[in-house]
Protein backbone atom coordinates (compact mmCIF):
# COMPACT_ATOMS: atom_id res chain seq x y z
CA UNK A 1 0.00 0.00 0.00
CA UNK A 2 1.67 3.13 -1.39
CA UNK A 3 0.24 6.16 0.41
CA UNK A 4 1.84 9.79 -0.36
CA UNK A 5 2.63 11.91 2.82
CA UNK A 6 0.05 14.48 3.38
CA UNK A 7 2.60 17.17 3.78
CA UNK A 8 5.36 17.76 1.03
CA UNK A 9 8.05 18.42 4.25
CA UNK A 10 8.61 18.65 7.39
CA UNK A 11 8.38 22.43 7.61
CA UNK A 12 4.74 21.63 5.57
CA UNK A 13 3.75 19.90 8.35
CA UNK A 14 5.11 22.83 10.97
CA UNK A 15 2.96 25.68 8.77
CA UNK A 16 0.33 23.45 9.33
CA UNK A 17 0.47 23.01 13.01
CA UNK A 18 1.01 26.62 13.75
CA UNK A 19 -1.66 27.84 11.53
CA UNK A 20 -4.04 25.84 13.79
CA UNK A 21 -2.70 28.39 16.79
CA UNK A 22 -0.39 25.94 17.97
CA UNK A 23 3.16 25.60 18.76
CA UNK A 24 6.00 23.32 17.48
CA UNK A 25 9.26 23.53 19.67
CA UNK A 26 12.19 20.81 20.22
CA UNK A 27 14.83 20.93 22.78
CA UNK A 28 15.10 21.10 26.32
CA UNK A 29 16.08 24.98 26.01
CA UNK A 30 13.20 25.78 23.26
CA UNK A 31 10.87 24.12 26.06
CA UNK A 32 12.16 25.62 28.68
CA UNK A 33 13.39 22.52 30.79
CA UNK A 34 16.84 24.13 31.61
CA UNK A 35 15.89 25.87 34.48
CA UNK A 36 14.52 23.54 36.24
CA UNK A 37 17.16 20.71 35.23
CA UNK A 38 19.90 22.97 36.48
CA UNK A 39 17.58 23.45 39.83
CA UNK A 40 17.32 19.84 40.23
CA UNK A 41 20.91 18.80 39.77
CA UNK A 42 22.04 21.28 41.75
CA UNK A 43 19.64 19.95 44.94
CA UNK A 44 20.33 16.00 43.93
CA UNK A 45 23.33 15.91 41.92
CA UNK A 46 24.47 14.33 38.45
CA UNK A 47 23.13 10.49 38.54
CA UNK A 48 21.00 7.90 37.31
CA UNK A 49 18.17 8.71 39.40
CA UNK A 50 17.97 12.53 39.02
CA UNK A 51 17.50 11.98 35.20
CA UNK A 52 14.91 9.26 35.59
CA UNK A 53 12.74 11.96 37.98
CA UNK A 54 13.81 14.40 35.39
CA UNK A 55 12.69 12.39 32.67
CA UNK A 56 9.19 11.98 34.28
CA UNK A 57 8.80 15.64 35.25
CA UNK A 58 9.43 17.10 31.24
CA UNK A 59 8.30 14.01 29.59
CA UNK A 60 11.52 12.85 28.24
CA UNK A 61 13.37 9.76 28.10
CA UNK A 62 15.74 9.94 30.66
CA UNK A 63 19.36 9.36 28.56
CA UNK A 64 17.63 11.50 26.05
CA UNK A 65 17.36 14.03 28.15
CA UNK A 66 20.98 13.84 29.58
CA UNK A 67 22.38 13.98 26.29
CA UNK A 68 20.50 16.88 24.80
CA UNK A 69 21.81 18.64 28.68
CA UNK A 70 25.09 17.79 28.21
CA UNK A 71 25.54 18.84 24.24
CA UNK A 72 23.55 22.01 25.78
CA UNK A 73 26.45 22.78 28.43
CA UNK A 74 29.18 21.47 25.70
CA UNK A 75 28.06 22.06 22.90
CA UNK A 76 30.39 20.52 19.29
CA UNK A 77 32.64 23.69 17.37
CA UNK A 78 31.50 24.16 14.49
CA UNK A 79 32.52 22.21 11.52
CA UNK A 80 34.96 23.82 8.95
CA UNK A 81 35.63 23.52 5.69
CA UNK A 82 38.64 21.78 4.93
CA UNK A 83 41.55 23.25 2.23
CA UNK A 84 41.73 20.29 -1.01
CA UNK A 85 45.10 20.61 -2.03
Amino acid sequence: MDKKPRYESIEKLFEAIEAKGFKVSFGLERQGHIPYIEETLKKSGWNYHTWIEIGKVIGWEPLTACCYYYNYLYPSPPKTEQATS
